[in-house]
């Protein structure tokens, strides 16, 4: 069905595998939640939603991105060629199964899936010495933890509702942009503006990635024993640290000098995004200071506005990049990031306004959400299945 080139490189099937997907994973939400589908795999409602958005959607866009830079970072080949369309397609069958059942079948496909990646990156990493990036192995670990979690709630083998593992797979990844946006982010700002002077600080940049492991931990207790969290002296000490995280997260963005990216889509994209990360951390701390400010809006600034603008920053920018094509946004790249701020911000204003309105303003959100991926994918289809040019 694709040509050679299209199995050359993790990127190109992963990119336009989880950016297809992405476009119409939100709308096959609504048409459940308006009762004009069924969900017939293990998982159904809220729960196929909250699994597919992690580990369908974001680690598709993971898979991609890693194969591509861990080659580049350690100088030893990832997957490619019949080893990476058996991976795609493993991932590409347990989305199906998840939809229509077996359920068994759906479970062991899915559970396959997140191991055989993280071989995937993991050998080489491990081949370089590179142990800088031992950590994001682990991520990869902890990430299976979770999954293997839902589908043990979903045979009834424990109890407990899918908030808790959502919570913890967007935490994760919250901490993935993390460590690679202080990575990439000033280095693309000082490649693309003369004078820039993109940078960090040692101690921030270290203390950033700490505060967002001790975020993950906690939220993780937080969502599995609420109650704990009635303790005045324990909720107020977390919402104090969670305003000194957002602090740092905010000296490390100004030091990257954003004002400067503004002329350029292709970098105004990440500062933007990791925006939506600082905004996410800081309405946890608001949402102890008053549980009214529902946790909702974090989560959707997480996953939609931090998660989601910085994939089609990377999606856009690496699939330019490895392709040979100058890495410069065009109206369609320009259109896929507007349109995720729409979606963004329509979603956490629903919170905001009457149930007669909310159904319309989520569906704004999901159609900025779709139109963003959807037109990735027709834009980048002929890119990632061509020939390097």
């Amino acid at each position: 069905m694709f040509a050679k080139p299209f199995w050359s490189l993790g990127f190109r099937p992963f990119y336009l595998g989880g950016a297809l997907f992405g476009a119409i994973l939100i709308p096959l939400w609504l048409l459940h939640l308006t009762g004009n589908i069924s969900i017939s795999g293990p998982f159904s409602g809220s729960y196929w939603h909250a699994h597919e958005v992690i580990f369908g959607f974001a680690t598709a866009i993971m898979t991609g991105f890693l194969f591509t830079a861990v080659k580049n970072w350690t100088g030893h080949p990832t997957p490619t060629g019949q080893q990476l369309a058996a991976l795609a397609a493993i991932w590409l069958l347990a989305r199906i199964l998840l939809v229509i059942g077996p359920s068994a079948a759906a479970t062991v496909v899915d559970l396959a899936y997140l191991p055989l990646m993280g071989l995937g990156i993991g050998i080489p990493i491990y081949k370089s010495r590179n142990r800088r990036n031992y950590l994001i192995v682990a991520i990869i670990g902890v990430l299976f933890l979770i999954n293997l979690y839902f589908h043990a709630k979903a045979w009834g083998i424990i109890d407990f509702g899918p908030e808790p593992t959502l919570i913890t797979g967007l935490n994760l990844f919250a901490l993935l942009i993390t460590i690679v946006a202080g990575r990439v982010v000033p280095m693309f700002i000082n490649n693309s503006v003369p004078g820039a002077n993109a940078g960090g600080i040692k101690w921030v940049e270290t203390s950033v990635i700490a505060g967002m492991i001790i975020l993950f931990l906690v939220e993780t207790l937080r969502s599995t024993i609420p109650d704990l969290f009635d303790n005045g002296a324990i909720s107020n000490t977390y919402m104090a640290f969670l305003i000194g995280l957002t602090l740092l997260h905010l000296i490390r963005l100004i030091k990257w000098n954003p004002h400067k990216t503004l002329a350029n889509p292709m970098l105004w994209i990440m500062p933007l995004s990791y925006f939506w990360l600082i905004a996410s951390v800081a309405f946890r701390a608001v949402n102890l200071f008053n549980p009214e400010i529902d946790a909702i809006i974090s989560t959707h600034l997480l996953g939609i506005g931090a998660m989601g603008g910085m994939m089609l920053a990377m999606m856009t920018r690496s699939a330019l990049g490895h392709t040979g094509r100058e890495i410069k946004a065009g109206v369609i790249e320009t259109a896929c990031f507007v349109l995720i701020q729409i979606a963004v911000i329509a979603r956490i204003s629903g919170i905001f306004i009457s149930t007669e309105f909310y159904l319309t303003v989520l569906q704004l959100s999901a159609a900025g959400w779709a139109a963003a991926f959807g037109l990735f994918v027709l834009r980048y289809w002929p890119i990632v299945t061509g020939q390097r040019v």
